[in-house]
């Protein structure tokens, strides 16, 4: 896949609201490593947490 683009325009203003990124999202294994991957402090919150650190990162 040389890129996949959701239905949806990129808002991270969202996030304000909750997770709305799917669970069946794919991310790079090189973007997980370099943000620290998820947080093993967080229970049921680890992928939100990730995305909003990718979000005020501008990654998307």
């Amino acid at each position: 896949f040389p890129r996949l683009i959701s239905a949806r325009p990129w808002m991270p203003s969202l996030f304000r609201h909750g997770n709305y990124i799917d669970a069946m999202s794919l991310i790079r294994t090189e973007v997980v490593r370099e943000f620290g991957g998820w947080s093993s402090e967080l229970d049921g919150w680890e992928d939100f947490h990730l995305w909003v650190r990718l979000a005020e990162a501008g990654r998307h």
